[in-house]
């Protein structure tokens, strides 16, 4: 995958006098076979071929591109007769996404307590909530990866969202979430099993989006699921703590943690 609006190819033959053909298909490109380039030939590379290509304004889509070159020694003609045929190279390529990188806001939390006040309106009773709703949507990830394109390499995951709390019944929060996950970032929610699917619909819409578990099959702590805890995860006790922790490889929120 890339971000890149560009991709630039390199390609080589070990043979002298080579010259390439390629294709490039997905948004914008049609596949059409054209000439590649081929570099000058040097004094210290007698015996091969290289050249490269570089193809600019790569769409952001779900759709993949498909790069594809082929080495071949052309056709030897004379009089209007082929003395030696071409003599084609093995097909080779390369397959990729372009995302673009997105958050629908820019909200960086800023150090420090706030309160809500239970007895305003409707703003001043969520601060807290909207407080840790802006960070969720302030996490940037990639546009158009979800469903099926989120990255396999831990290293280009966007970031992480990890969540333990008592109750989570606001639909708001849930919705921020599952939306955090479309953009591949790693969310994951612990809750105590006091709530469930069937009464609470804020989880089961975390639920849905997320998953439930993680195993074997999955990415580990990069994996995301809404989890619903029994004995709180661990001991004998109930889930209590109310933590939110965040952490963009993209963006300005780095280590950050909430608590209440």
């Amino acid at each position: 995958m890339s971000t890149a609006d560009t991709a630039t190819f390199r390609y080589s033959a070990d043979k002298p006098g080579v010259r390439f053909r390629c294709w490039i298909a997905g948004p914008g490109f049609h596949g059409n076979r054209r000439s590649c380039p081929a570099d000058k030939p040097t004094v210290d590379a007698p015996t091969t071929t290289t050249g490269s290509i570089t193809f600019r304004n790569l769409q952001s889509s779900g759709q993949r591109y498909h790069f594809r070159v082929q080495a071949y020694i052309p056709a030897v003609t004379g009089a209007g007769t082929t003395i030696t045929p071409e003599i084609p190279g093995t097909i080779v390529g390369f397959t990729w996404h372009r995302f673009a990188i997105y958050s629908p806001g820019d909200f960086v939390p800023a150090s420090g307590p706030s309160f809500n006040n239970p007895m305003g309106g409707r703003a001043a009773r969520r601060v807290s909530l909207s407080r840790v709703i802006r960070t969720v949507d302030g996490m940037p990830g990639y546009q158009d990866a979800y469903p099926g394109h989120c990255p396999q390499d831990p290293a280009l995951i966007p970031g992480t969202i990890r969540i333990s709390l008592y109750s989570l019944t606001d639909q708001a929060v849930a919705k921020a979430l599952v939306a955090a996950r479309r953009r591949c970032i790693g969310v994951q929610v612990l809750m105590n099993n006091h709530l469930n699917r069937q009464n609470d619909p804020a989880w089961r819409l975390l639920e849905q989006g997320l998953g439930t578990g993680h195993g074997a099959a999955n990415r580990g702590r990069f994996d995301s699921f809404a989890h619903l805890c029994s004995y709180g995860c661990r001991g004998s006790g109930v889930l209590h703590l109310k933590m939110y922790l965040f952490d963009s490889a993209l963006g300005r929120t780095k280590h950050v943690v909430m608590t209440g």
